[in-house]
């Protein structure tokens, strides 16, 4: 994309930055103050109140309770009737126990930001204040989502799906959709991009096996599942190197085994739980059919029947080719080119935006956030943290970004 060609949305990208700069100390206040206060998946009801509070000042058109806790405000253009854009955050903490030193620590025991979540919500709001002051320079509208529950347990309804399931991408329908996450490996001030997959896909599988019990004395008279479970074990864990290309990214572990009940009893039953991670819905696909195919085959050899089934299935998300270009180009313009960094390799970790990415183009924006050996904690690390400038970064390329879709 070629912003030069266009003087006059040049001056407004510029104005974008230097306006989220203006404001930095007021977004780490209330990124601080949602830290200090997590909630964990459909309990956000006063991070919910909080952004809905600050879309009503804007001026945004609210609505509420979208998906149980989500929030919607749509921002609209003075400049008339045009394309819609949504810029979607999560505001859901972990289950986990804060070890940070820090005057923020959050004072509910047990449940921390741990992922980020609240610099994502802040960093919404402050897109949000910069494209509410600037809608006389673009046509269209802006929908901010205020998305509940990504942290999800395998299996459980997902904060994506109960928004889109609530019609969020509907009234206005929304033309592309943007996203952004902390990503400590990268330095702050800096965002990585990429076109193609930007969060692997991921399903989780269970493999029960049926056999029946008998005295270990009399082995004929019984059907052992736990030797069936081996056997599925060893055949699931040959499929990805011998028959997937080298060239694909698959990653497949069972962390789960139970069953049986005595040592001197041949068990009747065993339960396998485990997870695969692709980058292709084709491969996932491909490793559930095949761990099918052993539990079948398992079962016709030692007489057993089996049991699978498929929870919690993510597709990978994937950042729309277009809007690479478009946000490559106004983060090199506002940020500096040396700031920009591709991202060659995609992280195995999975997202539910992945459900918004396979409806309408979508753009997954990592921005850095370690400064300092404080800010180098992993994601859900009980020490998290994040270099808070990241924020002003984040705001300036989203808000920026969705104004150069608008006027595209």
């Amino acid at each position: 994309m070629n912003l030069q060609s266009n003087p006059q949305l040049l001056k407004t990208l510029h104005e974008a930055r230097t306006r989220t700069g203006g404001m930095l100390d007021e977004l780490i206040a209330i990124r601080r103050d949602l830290h200090m206060h997590p909630e964990q998946r459909f309990q956000e009801v006063r991070t919910a109140g909080f952004a809905a509070a600050e879309l009503k000042k804007l001026g945004a058109e609210v609505r509420t309770g979208v998906g149980k806790t989500g929030v919607t405000g749509v921002i609209k253009g003075a400049r008339g009737e045009g394309k819609v854009i949504g810029i979607r955050c999560d505001m859901d903490a972990l289950p986990v126990f804060e070890k940070n030193d820090v005057p923020y620590k959050s004072v509910n025991e047990g449940t921390m930001h741990a992922c980020g979540h609240d610099v994502h919500t802040t960093t919404a709001i402050g897109a949000a204040r910069i494209l509410a002051a600037m809608r006389d320079h673009f046509r269209g509208a802006v929908k901010l989502i205020f998305q509940p529950s990504e942290e999800n347990p395998v299996g459980w309804v997902c904060g994506a799906g109960e928004m889109i399931n609530d019609g969020v991408l509907e009234n206005p329908a929304m033309d592309a959709v943007l996203a952004m996450h902390c990503w400590p490996d990268l330095e702050a001030g800096t965002i990585g991009v990429g076109a193609g997959p930007a969060m692997a896909g991921s399903e989780a599988f269970r493999v029960t096996m049926l056999g029946k019990s008998a005295h270990t004395a009399s082995p004929q008279k019984g059907r052992d599942a736990i030797l069936g479970a081996a056997e599925v074990i060893s055949s699931a864990y040959h499929i990805i190197p011998r028959m997937i290309d080298p060239a694909e990214t698959v990653a497949m572990n069972i962390g789960f085994i139970e069953g049986g009940s005595k040592l001197g009893i041949i068990a009747n039953r065993v339960v396998m739980e485990g997870s695969v991670r692709a980058l292709s819905r084709e491969m996932l696909d491909f490793v559930r059919d095949r761990i099918k195919d052993a539990a079948d085959g398992v079962s016709r050899v030692l007489g057993l029947e089996n049991e699978v089934s498929i929870e919690g299935l993510y597709p990978p998300t994937v950042n729309d080719a277009a809007l690479n270009d478009l946000v490559t180009a106004v983060s090199t313009e506002i940020l500096g080119p040396e700031k920009v960094i591709p991202q060659l390799k995609c992280p195995m970790t999975s997202e539910d935006f992945s459900l918004f990415s396979s409806r309408i183009p979508a753009y997954y924006l990592k921005v850095g956030t370690s400064c300092g050996e404080n800010t180098r904690f992993p994601l859900h690390s009980d020490h998290f943290d994040v270099d808070e400038r990241s924020i002003a970064v984040g705001a300036s390329v989203l808000a920026a970004s969705a104004i150069t879709f608008l006027e595209g």
